[in-house]
């Protein structure tokens, strides 16, 4: 895919600069692993989560971040056939964040929300 983004700029001349920028390649998220099971509950919540991993043995990192990109949290496990873990947001403000958790085999990302 190719785009081409034009940007026209003045300066008090009245003369007007055009500068092109081509962007041969458009790379995009991965598409996320749905044979990672995976359960939140309850979402949303105060602040308190219940998380089940299913489907995965193995390496496993599971982290949170809010929309800024800050890590809140960031935990690494050993999963044999399921992992059941409960998370605290209590002290983190309320709105969105991402759960992520990251195996060998992908990774998956849900939504969940602190009010």
């Amino acid at each position: 895919m190719t785009a081409s983004l034009i940007f026209f700029a003045g300066d008090a001349n009245a003369t007007n600069d055009i500068s092109v920028l081509h962007i041969d390649q458009l790379l995009g998220v991965n598409e996320l692993n749905k044979n990672i099971g995976l359960t939140v509950i309850p979402n949303p919540s105060g602040g308190l989560f219940h998380i089940q991993v299913q489907g995965v043995t193995g390496k496993v990192t599971i982290t949170v971040c809010d929309l800024q990109g800050r890590t809140v949290l960031n935990e690494k496990a050993i999963i044999n056939s399921s992992y059941d873990k409960n998370i605290d947001l209590l002290s983190e403000p309320r709105g969105m964040y991402f759960l992520r958790v990251e195996t060998e085999k992908g990774m998956r990302v849900e939504k969940i929300c602190v009010e």
